[in-house]
């Protein structure tokens, strides 16, 4: 049992290593850009969409606050990233879209990131690919709504005292 539970800990301690050096990389990475962590989610979102969203489309996006949103906006307009355009139909809002500029920096950032994910799985082969992914989603699953569970036992805890 005891050596159930120091391997169980051990997997734990590894599992949040290998994300804090991934975590440190890709931030090594976004500090080389000379941009600011939100302003790289933001590029990368608007990376990723159709069309254009609004800047709050995209504070509702990251559960940020419009003055938070207008701020980082404010910068990356400065540093040529993205551009603002009134919307034809509400001159309240802006669209947001992506400069050359800011493009280049998407895609500086898409290579950066997978040299470290091939760094990162170097060595392994498909099939312990494979495996790690059906072990991490099975982890991923046991957690999925237990700290709701835990909300619910602590409150329910709360009533009876009360």
């Amino acid at each position: 049992m005891e050596q159930e539970i120091r391997t169980e800990l051990k997997l734990v301690q590894l599992i949040g290593g290998v994300d804090r050096r991934h975590r440190r990389a890709i931030e090594a990475q976004i500090d080389r850009l000379g941009i600011h962590r939100a302003q790289h989610m933001i590029l990368m979102y608007l990376a990723r969409q159709e069309e254009a969203p609004t800047q709050r489309r995209i504070a509702e996006a990251f559960d940020y606050t419009p003055a938070a949103v207008t701020i980082t906006l404010n910068r990356m307009e400065e540093l040529g990233l993205i551009r603002r355009v009134v919307h034809s139909g509400d001159a309240r809002a802006k669209k947001v879209y992506l400069t050359d500029r800011g493009r280049e920096v998407v895609d500086t950032s898409r290579k950066c990131f997978r040299e470290i994910d091939e760094a990162m799985f170097r060595g392994l082969a498909p099939a312990d690919l494979a495996a790690l992914t059906a072990v991490l989603e099975i982890l991923r699953d046991n957690l999925s709504g237990y700290a709701e569970e835990s909300d619910d036992l602590r409150a329910s805890a709360r009533g009876r005292k009360d």
